[in-house]
């Protein structure tokens, strides 16, 4: 219940109260693999502490190695750095215990467009949205990556992908909006913005 709270107030961008929530899980679990790699959630968004988020990483996959979760944070930790090669390591550890996981695919096509393979982040792109046409958080998660390396143009493509998936995706609408004003069209930056607010 716990980590589903600390779920809730990162999905609304408030790592603060994540991360008292999560530091009662600590307390009552704090060998449980899940907790650990909420505490490395938490430490990368409110602090983008990688060192820490890396080390909490290390101690859940030695309790559990096949956590598709931690193999997720591990990888997007490398892609920040742009180490594509340590980001498709743990991702191929990942998806050998699961190889329809959404989450890992996603972040596959992420590390396939910042290393500029259009062939396998179009490929890896048909395959997650034929295991889910709804999957809105594929384009999230890859316009996470865009955004890190100013990307505004695609992140603005992305996310007209996604509204059109799913005209309810508020976040999407947000993120749209947002990179519409960076790319200078303000007037429909402040409509996809109003319409992620009218959403949410």
């Amino acid at each position: 219940t716990l980590l589903y709270r600390a779920e809730l107030f990162l999905d609304k961008y408030d790592p603060g109260h994540a991360t008292q929530v999560v530091d009662e899980a600590v307390k009552l679990a704090p060998d449980d693999p899940g907790v650990r790699v909420a505490l490395a959630r938490v430490k990368l968004e409110s602090a983008m502490d990688f060192g820490a988020a890396e080390g909490e990483i290390k101690r859940a996959l030695a309790f559990n190695p096949r956590l598709a979760d931690a193999h997720f944070v591990r990888a997007g930790l490398a892609l920040r750095d742009l180490d594509i090669t340590a980001a498709d390591a743990a991702l191929e550890e990942g998806l050998r215990q699961n190889p329809r996981n959404l989450e890992l695919l996603s972040m596959q096509a992420a590390a396939r467009f910042l290393a500029g393979g259009q062939q396998g982040f179009d490929a890896v792109k048909r395959r997650v949205l034929a295991l889910n046409p709804e999957y809105t958080r594929f384009f999230q998660i890859v316009g996470e990556y865009a955004e890190w390396e100013h990307r505004y143009d695609a992140i603005v493509a992305f996310m007209r992908e996604a509204t059109a998936l799913d005209a309810r995706d508020e976040k999407a609408w947000a993120q749209l909006g947002l990179n519409l004003i960076r790319a200078g069209d303000e007037a429909a930056g402040v409509a996809a913005l109003k319409q992620a607010w009218d959403l949410d």
